[in-house]
């Protein structure tokens, strides 16, 4: 009960694991001492499967020796009637052949654990950087486009401009023609004016 409100209350806390186990290592003891029947012994079984999921290796073994010495320590007592039991050498080895394949299978499933747990945070590793790489070309992508875009718009402000210049030289060359026109219109006129001058100088000339 202390354990699982230390979890609630704080699940990341590595002495919870501390707690559930030497709480049950407290109880189990207290088991074998005060009973006389050595079919106690499998009482630990579930701590050993429950203590896998924190996928420690280390701490399992650990935890794993613990028991298989104090099992070993139960038994001799057992057998020499320490416990004031009926002593039963076969099934005294046979249950304390189970407990030490029990732990020995729950330190392989830690190990497993781990490994699978490594392997998936390998996956997620790798996927995260293939997801990173993927983001970065999108970005250089991205930052390429936008020069060239930026360059287009300068290109067609350029253009604007040129045909805004064309657009004046063209309204200037009308202009010109136009005052073109005018001059040719006015040296008609003058042309004309000139021809009647000759006209009266020839008619005076004769007259004289």
């Amino acid at each position: 009960i202390l354990g699982w409100t230390k979890f609630i209350k704080k699940p990341n806390n590595n002495f919870n694991k501390h707690l559930v186990s030497y709480g049950f290592a407290l109880f189990y003891t207290i088991i074998l001492i005060g009973s006389n029947n050595t079919s106690v012994v499998t009482y630990v079984i579930p701590m050993v499967i429950a203590i896998t999921v924190y996928r420690d290796i280390k701490y399992s073994a650990e935890i794993c020796i613990c028991i298989v010495i104090e099992n070993i320590i139960f038994s001799f007592l057992y057998y020499n009637g320490t416990l004031n039991a009926q002593s039963n050498l076969e099934q005294i080895l046979l249950q304390l052949l189970i407990i030490t394949l029990t732990c020995i299978c729950g330190v392989y499933v830690s190990f497993i654990n781990l490994h699978i747990s490594n392997e998936k945070l390998k996956s997620i590793n790798n996927q995260k950087n293939t997801l990173t790489d993927m983001i970065k070309k999108i970005t250089t992508k991205s930052h390429n486009i936008s020069d060239k875009v930026t360059e287009i718009e300068g290109k067609m402000n350029i253009l604007e401009t040129s045909s805004i210049d064309t657009k004046n030289s063209m309204a200037e060359v009308k202009t010109g023609s136009t005052n073109t026109a005018d001059a040719v219109q006015n040296q008609l006129i003058k042309t004309d004016e000139i021809q009647e001058h000759i006209k009266t100088v020839k008619s005076a000339s004769e007259t004289i």
